[in-house]
């Protein structure tokens, strides 16, 4: 199926081991590395705390309605910008979790930019389970869109518009 077909290109085009999946269990169990990126009306885990190797890391980049309630609770949230996860409306990211009174604010560790500049600490041990909480910042727009600009004018294709 098409499924197959992709990971077959992907794993031909990149040099790297892809397959398709049969479950979610069999997707994550094992796994150094595991990237989220849903849009869920509820929560439904889709990634349960049993089947996470410890040591992992999770980006967690949808709503996080995709992770076993328990995940956050034995792990170390790191998010990108604590003021903005402040400001999140109920309903996404770990708001539910935050509603329900399961975590609080004080449960997210720091910010990614802390553990990068050296005024936090990343992991105690390796077994230590990270969850990337990124809620997505402008500067990062901004970057993204410079560099897509660029790509663009090197390529000599899109469309020019007259300001306004």
């Amino acid at each position: 199926g098409l499924a197959e077909s992709l990971a077959l290109q992907i794993a031909k085009e990149k040099g790297i081991k892809a397959y398709r999946s049969r479950s979610c269990e069999e997707t994550v169990k094992d796994c150094d590395v595991i990237v989220t990126a849903t849009r869920m009306p509820k929560p439904f885990p889709l990634v349960k705390k049993q089947w996470v190797k410890p040591g992992c890391f999770i980006a967690a980049t949808g709503q996080c309605y995709e992770l076993d309630y328990e995940l956050p609770l034995c792990s170390k949230i790191v998010v990108d910008n604590m003021e903005q996860c402040r400001h999140v409306h109920s309903g996404w990211g770990f708001s539910p979790l935050i509603d329900d009174k399961i975590i609080t604010f004080d449960d997210l560790y720091a910010e990614i930019g802390e553990i990068i500049n050296g005024k936090k600490t990343s992991r105690k041990n390796d077994e230590e389970i990270f969850i990337f909480w990124a809620r997505g910042l402008g500067t990062e727009d901004v970057a993204t869109g410079y560099h897509v600009y660029k790509e663009a004018l090197k390529q000599g294709v899109g469309t020019k518009l007259r300001h306004l």
